[in-house]
């Protein structure tokens, strides 16, 4: 079968005619990432992060990162927009020791190129980035530029970025006051609400979806929020009903009878359903045999069904009794790309395979000290993987530095302690009595608050 994007989004969203079945989209979409197809790419990246809420695949940032970057490449907007602001918060797999520190400011230069490009090829969302997720352009640059996406058809966007501008700022380029901005920006939320109301009706909840990850989503109306959120809502209850497990798992995110939807889903047997049924199920107190029974038997078949996190926690769970049998979990959800399981498998093997984990390991974003430790002496002696002393270096001066740190506040946590013990403790409880005598409390409260602070 030749793979099309569009059945692709229409197993991972759902629509009209095709139940959501995200397993499925995953395999499709990568078969198109393959291809370099950047939506393709895309949503890989949102399945790595969690973004989609799915868990399907293990959270694992350096894939979220290379897909992002990869459709950044090819052009995808939302992606450049999304390393934007991850960079910028210098929350991606590039900002660890693994890459060279000028790595990030490269990538940086690459994304603006590429959006120049783009606003070359007429392209208008990239006019939003250059003016809201790119260098901190002076204040009359942005607006320029958000004044042209809005005369370009970006009327949401523009009309709310630039209604957050002084008059006098506004003025000097000639154009409207922020009220004026602020009315366009309502007037372009009811057409994007009828927008979405007619891909609703027609059975696509994709766009809503999309819409709902945007930065403008925080800025429309509670009421439109809201009315988005029960456009959701309404769609994954009518796929539920046509018995999408997908569907039910995603109800359990939206509503407050979440165990028994996630049991509908994992009856359907559903991985991630099974694993938070399971896992939401051992949370609660005092529980029967029964229970117990339904915990082991949700765990072991989502574990079955490859669900990276299950396997982790089958390997936690031998790995006292029966280390080897742990050890192949491990290396179950390892393959799989689950990093806390291949941080196990550097603690579970020695040598060179030790060092190929602890490779993998920090390459996946690990700041665990210990594998640390065990790349150090790898990255020195080789040991079977390729030497290189500089990174070498630099991971021990970080070990150091934390060593350094964890030494500062072992000592200053027990002095906090006794400090609060011997000084704030008992005037606390000399307040308290007091207020206990005295109907004048609030005043009493706050002076001997600032009395502390002095």
């Amino acid at each position: 079968m030749v793979e099309t994007l569009e059945y692709a989004l229409a197993l991972s969203y759902g629509n009209q005619n095709i139940l959501i079945d995200s397993i499925r989209a995953i395999e499709s979409l990568k078969v198109l990432a393959t291809q370099e197809n950047p939506q393709a790419l895309f949503e890989l990246a949102l399945f790595y992060d969690h973004e989609r809420g799915d868990c399907i695949l293990p959270r694992n940032i350096y894939f979220r990162d290379q897909y992002l970057l990869h459709a950044a490449h090819l052009g995808h907007a939302q992606a450049i927009i999304t390393l934007f602001d991850l960079l910028k918060r210098k929350n991606t797999i590039f900002d660890i020791g693994y890459y060279d520190e000028n790595y990030t400011d490269q990538i940086f230069g690459e994304l603006h190129q590429i959006t120049d490009q783009l606003i070359a090829q007429g392209n208008t969302q990239a006019l939003l980035i250059k003016a809201k997720h790119g260098v901190a352009y002076p204040d009359t640059e942005s607006m320029q530029y958000l004044y042209q996406a809005w005369n370009q058809g970006e009327k949401l966007s523009a009309s709310l970025y630039l209604s957050r501008y002084d008059d006098e700022e506004l003025k000097q380029l000639g154009l409207f006051d922020a009220t004026a901005w602020n009315d366009y920006f309502e007037h372009a939320q009811q057409d994007l609400m009828q927008y979405l109301e007619h891909a609703f009706q027609r059975g696509h909840i994709q766009k809503i979806i999309e819409f709902l990850r945007t930065d403008e989503a925080s800025y429309i109306s509670e009421q439109n929020r809201e009315q988005l959120w029960q456009w959701q809502q309404q769609f994954y209850q009518q796929q539920a009903t046509l018995g999408s497990a997908d569907a039910w798992l995603q109800l359990s995110r939206l509503t407050e009878n979440s165990l028994n939807y996630l049991k509908n889903a994992a009856e359907l047997n559903h991985p991630v359903a099974m694993y938070a049924y399971a896992y939401e199920l051992d949370q609660k107190p005092d529980l029967g045999n029964d229970e117990l029974d339904e915990i082991e038997k949700y765990f072991t078949i989502a574990a079955e069904h490859k669900h990276a996190q299950a396997l982790y926690e089958k390997g936690r769970y031998y790995i006292e009794d029966d280390p080897e049998l742990a050890r192949q979990y491990f290396q179950q959800a390892s393959e799989l790309g689950c990093l806390d399981a291949v941080e196990w498998m550097v603690a579970l093997t020695e040598q060179c395979e030790q060092a190929q984990w602890a490779e993998l390991a920090f390459k996946y974003g690990s700041i665990d000290n210990k594998v640390a430790e065990v790349l150090i002496v790898a990255l020195r002696g080789g040991f079977g993987i390729q030497e290189n002393h500089r990174l070498a270096d630099e991971l021990k001066l970080r070990l150091e530095a934390t060593s350094y740190w964890d030494q500062v506040f072992s000592f200053a946590l027990p002095a906090a302690q006794q400090h609060y013990e011997k000084q704030i403790q008992p005037q606390m409880e000399g307040l308290f009595d007091e207020i206990a005598e005295q109907p004048d409390f609030r005043s009493r409260i706050a002076s001997h608050i600032k009395n502390w602070f002095k």
